[in-house]
């Protein structure tokens, strides 16, 4: 089975790890018919929450990392949860895309031989500082607990 990152960004502050967790179990759920002929069961292997702070405006946004697999999976979740209204915040939920020495803007360009891209493109991407954030002890924030609080923003 092949394991697979999402990234979904634009959290509430106060979503905890437990919250994500039930709304991606929730977004697995398949048909009976589907789960018949259906032979992974889905699971989250990891559940990892970021701040992400822009320097340059102060400005602060959550992000989880999940790593869920199968493949399958990870689809319906982002089919299900991109886009969606949590705790009155638009979600994006998105492939997670690792960028590392094989990252198009270090590799050679059009038939291989051309250089890399300049130097300047790598700083167009915003300067973010990326923290850990560990979850809260108190389970009094409830605003995200089940896929019934997620809406979708085109159907109001």
């Amino acid at each position: 089975m092949v394991a697979v990152k999402l990234l979904i960004r634009n959290l509430p502050a106060r979503t905890q790890r437990k919250d994500l967790r039930r709304l991606v179990r929730e977004a697995f759920k398949q048909s009976l018919l589907t789960q018949l002929f259906t032979r992974e069961e889905p699971e989250i292997l990891s559940c990892d929450r970021f701040r992400a702070i822009d320097p340059t405006n102060g400005d602060t946004e959550y992000w989880c990392i999940l790593v869920v697999r199968p493949e399958s999976a990870a689809e319906r979740v982002i089919k299900r949860l991109h886009s969606q209204s949590i705790a009155g915040r638009r979600v994006v939920v998105k492939q997670y895309i690792d960028r590392c020495g094989d990252d198009r803007r270090y590799l050679p360009q059009g038939d291989g031989n051309d250089p890399p891209l300049p130097d300047s493109l790598p700083e167009r991407r915003r300067p973010l500082i990326i923290e850990p954030v560990e979850d809260m002890t108190s389970d009094a924030y409830q605003d995200v607990t089940s896929i019934d609080s997620v809406r979708t923003e085109r159907f109001r």
